[in-house]
């Protein structure tokens, strides 16, 4: 981190050279206006140190005593208090005013001294003394933007956790109408108003080409000052728009302004966070109900009801539940339940189904819904037989039954609209359950109706055997069991 007394000694750099631009208009002023400019620029060379000293001096002396709060608040490294966070943002308005200030005794002294002087006429006088307040206007609005400029490091902690515009600074249109009417209207204004300021042409002339001269510098110099202190901000908000636009979301723009501009970048700031909430809702969203549901649901909308699908039901349930929970320690039976389900959803996504619900010791998957999937029956057994395989090789503490089943089923969502979930209901749900609880006892584990293999593709049906036809618990007509061919 940037120690306080090196951004207090930038900072006076700065503001010393806004001061010494100051003198470089006066002291110019003074070589033009003379009548004999070669005879008198030992006065000017005079003039210009005087100015310089003196400024170097008052500069320092007004940096390090507005500075003085933030640089004991910067190294306590706490958060400010507000009376501190007002203080602290208002020092470049106080560095403005203060140089100006400054600047304006200088106007009124020089002019009081050069009237004293016999060979000095009191238009060089009136001169002098415009000039001069010119210059020191305009140093003090160059020093307002530089300290403020060297203070965004200091301002980016005060504004960290405080919404900008508690400091009451300038904005952008302040900025520039106050630069233009430094750096161009009030040069102009004397320029128009030489002829009758002056009681001869020659000063009259001197006058207006001097302004005309501090017209032309200072307005660009204000323009360019102006321009960059709007500019560079707003690259830093452009760049994370940009990376906002490529897809990161862990961007974060340092607010540094007490204005516009730092209205701006806080705004980008609660934009990013915004939209990591949402990604994380999406997330979050898409863990609970499947990444096809929470798609279709956020294209879609959301609405209660359901539409009949033909799909196909793979049942998964763990044999000895109870047995489980009665003798192991409950966070030892969770750790298995996830490490079970973990192969369920894995096996499950690969095959394109998605996992539905899990009950308990058991999970309903479902291939072709919400997404319509072609060769769904393919997916649901072939996703059986890989599915018994892993688990009884990963997670051999588990015995388990699987039930596959076909048909067509309401898929939607049920519930109210407060409170909802997608399902399906029908036939080949309650089939596949009940096949579920028939393969537990059966070798292999998994069972399939035979109208499920009689749907699906020929590589596929002949990897399972026909069997008996059985009346299933809860249901009038017979099943034909199939099971996979070893």
């Amino acid at each position: 981190m940037v120690g306080a007394d090196e951004i207090e000694a930038v900072a006076w750099r700065r503001i010393y050279v806004a001061n010494m631009l100051g003198g470089v208009v006066v002291t110019s002023y003074l070589v033009i206006a003379s009548p004999d400019a070669y005879e008198s620029w030992w006065r000017a060379v005079v003039s210009f140190l005087l100015i310089t000293g003196l400024t170097a001096a008052l500069s320092r002396a007004i940096t390090h005593r507005i500075f003085r709060g933030a640089r004991e608040w910067w190294a306590s490294g706490r958060e400010p208090t507000p009376n501190e966070r007002a203080t602290i943002l208002r020092i470049p308005t106080l560095v403005g005013l203060g140089t100006t200030g400054f600047w304006f005794v200088i106007a009124a002294s020089g002019g009081v001294l050069m009237s004293l002087a016999p060979d000095v006429s009191g238009a060089r006088s009136v001169g002098m003394v415009v000039v001069t307040s010119l210059a020191g206007a305009a140093a003090g609005a160059l020093s307002f933007v530089l300290a403020q400029w060297s203070l965004r490091p200091v301002f980016a902690r005060v504004l960290r956790d405080s919404p900008p515009g508690a400091g009451g600074s300038f904005g952008v249109h302040t900025r520039l109408v106050l630069f233009w009417a430094l750096g161009s209207a009030l040069p102009v204004v004397g320029i128009l108003a030489s002829p009758f300021a002056f009681d001869s042409d020659r000063d009259a002339l001197v006058s207006a080409v001097a302004l005309g001269v501090v017209a032309l510098i200072a307005g660009f110099g204000f323009m360019t000052v102006a321009a960059r202190s709007v500019a560079a901000p707003l690259t830093d908000v452009r760049r994370a728009l940009d990376e906002v636009g490529d897809g990161r979301l862990d961007v974060e723009i340092d607010v540094d302004d007490d204005g516009e501009i730092g209205s701006l970048q806080a705004g980008v700031n609660r934009m990013v966070i915004g939209l990591r909430e949402r990604e994380s809702l999406r997330d979050l969203f898409g863990r609970h109900v499947g990444e096809d549901v929470a798609r279709d649901a956020l294209e879609r909308g959301v609405e209660l009801g359901g539409e009949v699908r033909d799909v196909a039901v793979l049942f998964v349930d763990i044999t000895g539940s109870t047995q489980l929970a009665a003798t192991r320690p409950a966070i030892e039976v969770v750790e298995l339940l996830n490490e079970f389900f973990a192969v369920v959803v894995e096996v499950v996504a690969a095959h394109r189904g998605f996992v539905n619900k899990f009950e308990g010791d058991a999970a309903l998957a479902v291939f072709g819904a919400p997404i319509p999937l072609d060769a769904a029956a393919d997916q649901a057994l072939a996703g059986a037989r890989s599915l018994a395989a892993r688990l009884g090789a990963e997670v051999p503490e588990c015995a388990f039954g699987i039930g596959v089943a076909a048909g067509p089923v309401v898929a939607g969502n049920i519930g109210a609209e407060s409170r909802f979930e997608y399902t399906v209901i029908g036939d080949p749900v309650n089939e596949a359950a009940r096949l579920t609880e028939l393969a537990k006892s059966t070798p292999g584990s998994v069972l399939a109706s035979a109208a499920l293999v009689a749907g699906a593709s020929a590589g596929e049906a002949q990897r399972w055997l026909l069997g008996d036809e059985v009346v299933l618990r809860g249901r009038s007509t017979a099943t034909r069991l199939a099971t996979p061919a070893h």
